[in-house]
């Protein structure tokens, strides 16, 4: 049976690989004001392999927490009647175990928003560079009536 000692580990390497995704996310921030396209693909590809397993170990932190929750309902402890989320089994910890697991927890949620805000940010900035590039393309090619690369190259 999993043990809140395992839960503390899975919900620190979850923080610590969100942290991760939120400096790569950051430089392909920078990567994108400074127009730099060499730059913020290596990120996105960095980016993608990062991806791959948070899924996982959302899975994993959510099994262990069930896991735990069910040891403490063995044990004498609230019944397990739905899926183990961090609050409710923070809600049926000692006092020291949930306020360790709180913490890594708000480590957590904190580096996940800060990915949510960074995207929706470069969203706005790619959308904006888009239009810049659009806005040139047609400025070059006078209002798309002549074309910008000779077909004979």
């Amino acid at each position: 049976m999993p043990t809140i000692n395992d839960l503390e580990r899975v919900i620190t390497t979850e923080a610590e690989f969100a942290e991760s995704l939120l400096e790569v996310i950051q430089q392909q921030q920078q990567a994108i004001v400074r127009f730099n396209a060499s730059t913020l693909e290596e990120l996105v590809e960095k980016q993608q392999e990062m991806l791959r397993p948070f899924d996982a170990m959302e899975k994993e932190r959510a099994s262990v927490s069930k896991g735990v929750l069910e040891a403490m309902s063995a044990g004498g402890g609230p019944l397990v009647t739905k899926s183990a989320t961090l609050t409710e089994l923070i809600q049926n910890l000692e006092e020291e175990d949930a306020s360790r697991i709180a913490a890594i927890g708000e480590r957590l949620r904190r580096a996940i928003e800060g990915v949510l805000s960074i995207n929706r940010q470069n969203r706005v900035l790619l959308e904006h560079s888009l239009k810049f590039v659009r806005e040139n393309i047609r400025l070059l090619t006078g209002g798309c009536s002549r074309q910008l690369v000779d077909e004979k190259i």
